[in-house]
């Protein structure tokens, strides 16, 4: 016999894997190390023990949660995130299987917030409550709510306030062009607008008032009154002012309440005969003159009377006499026939209790030859004398010659009195009632017109002589 011994045949494998190992063998995966046998028959028909000597080493996994701000750098891997995920990074590890790490990432970002302010003088930041004088870029820098930087940025302007002051001194009142307003009262006053930057100006007017100032005097005066306070004379009543400055260099208005009481004057004239009393001072005075008399007057002013006298003495009665007219007076005589010298014949009467201004005797009574009258001789300035008894004796002249070649004429006149003649005349005379001869002519001639001018109104007798003839006639100058 042919015997043909096949041998057994063994085969030993040592492996080593990661996690699992699939024995090509037998197909079978294997999860954990171990010793493994895998019986077959051998190509000579006899068993093939096959061994496996099997490490299984383990792959390993590593998971970290992170939070991140911004971006995370892992340092599994040196890699870099800026969004949330998650991310794995596959390395060996000390067994030389997978290590596989894994990052659970949240990114959180960081914030930024940035404010512009212009504030004046100063700005106090809310989010960190600082103030600021200076205008510049300010961080703040703090955590939001995801626990991230939160970067807060300021950008400031800063404008400053402004002040202005003046310094015045008026007079009872001052209107400040800042604000238009009137003040009566010094003080320290302020006003407070907007400046150009939009801050606030602050004006300040330091005000010193002064007051104006009055007097005011009431003056009483005769005739003018001179106001020492502006060296004016006045002669009239009024109110006057006078406008100074005073000590504080504001108007200082004088008053002036003036009464002028005027002094007063008066003059009268009088003509009196022998003697006057005058009633302003009760003086008599005998000789003509001008007197005075000062006295004060209702307003207290003097008065000053005046008395412009003119004394006329009476003529002293001429006794019992009387002038005979001679001449062709046909007739009784009457009173304007009768002549008594020197003065005027004013009032006639029959008896002394009868003399009387409102008893008078007319011009025109005929006078009975040889009776006693009462006469009053009054001077040509008016003054009477006492009566005094005047008898009559006229003895009556004859016409020597007939009227046909005499005449007079106009008579009565206001002018010229002519006298024709035609024959033979020596003198011409006019004589007035006091008997006086006024005019005369001489003649001696036989034929011819004289004529007499420059008479003073009254009664006239013209006596013409003719040789040892008289002719008188009556004339009246108007």
């Amino acid at each position: 016999m042919n015997l043909t011994i096949n041998n057994s045949t063994t085969s030993i494998v040592t492996e080593t894997a990661c996690d699992s190992y699939t024995w090509a063998d037998n197909g079978t995966t294997y999860t954990t190390s171990g010793t493994y046998t895998n019986i077959t028959t051998n190509v000579s028909g006899c068993t093939n023990t096959a061994t496996l000597n099997l490490t299984i080493n383990n792959s390993t996994t590593s998971s970290v949660t992170e939070t991140a701000c911004d971006s995370y750098t892992w340092a599994d891997n040196g890699t870099t995130y800026t969004t949330s995920g998650m991310y794995t990074n596959v390395t060996t590890n000390a067994s030389g299987c997978t290590n596989t790490a894994t990052l659970n990432l949240t990114i959180n970002n960081s914030t930024t917030t940035s404010v512009t302010e212009t504030a004046c003088d100063s700005y106090t930041w809310a989010d960190n409550a600082t103030t600021y004088t200076t205008g510049g870029t300010y961080t703040h820098v703090t955590t939001n709510a995801s626990g991230c930087t939160n970067t807060a940025t300021l950008n400031l302007t800063i404008n400053n306030s402004t002040t202005t002051s003046v310094t015045e001194t008026a007079c009872d009142s001052y209107t400040w062009a800042d604000n238009a307003t009137t003040y009566t009262t010094g003080g320290t006053y302020t006003h407070v607008t907007t400046n150009a930057s939009g801050c606030t100006n602050t004006a300040t007017l330091n005000l010193t008032i002064n007051n104006s100032t009055t007097t005011s005097v009431t003056e009483t005066a005769c005739d003018s009154y001179t106001w020492a306070d502006n060296g004016t004379t006045y002669t009239t009543s009024g109110t006057y002012t006078y406008v100074t400055n005073n000590v504080s260099g504001c108007t200082n208005t004088a008053t002036l309440n003036l009464t002028i009481n005027n002094r007063t004057t008066s003059s009268v004239t009088e003509t009196a005969c022998n003697s006057y009393t005058w009633a302003d001072n009760g003086t008599t005075y005998t000789t003509s003159g001008t007197y005075t008399n000062v006295t004060t007057n209702a307003a207290g002013c003097t008065n000053t009377a005046v008395l412009n006298l003119t004394i006329n003495q009476s003529e002293s009665p001429v006794g019992e006499s009387s002038q005979i007219i001679t001449g062709a007076i046909s007739g009784d005589p009457t009173i304007s026939d009768i002549v008594i010298s020197p003065s005027t014949v004013v009032w006639y009467a029959s008896e002394p209790n009868a003399i009387s201004q409102t008893n008078p005797l007319d011009s025109t009574t005929t006078l009975a030859n040889g009776t006693t009258y009462y006469a009053v001789n009054t001077t040509s300035q008016g003054c009477s004398s006492a009566p005094f008894p005047v008898t009559v004796s006229v003895a009556l002249a004859t016409n020597s010659f007939d009227d046909v070649p005499f005449s007079f004429y106009p008579n009565p006149t206001s002018n010229v009195v002519f006298i024709k003649y035609g024959r033979t005349i020596n003198t011409i005379s006019v004589n007035n009632v006091l008997g006086q001869e006024v005019a005369v002519k001489s003649i001696n001639a036989k034929d011819g017109v004289v004529e007499f001018s420059n008479l003073p109104s009254g009664s006239y007798y013209v006596k013409v002589t003719s040789g040892g003839s008289v002719k008188t006639i009556k004339i009246i100058k108007r």
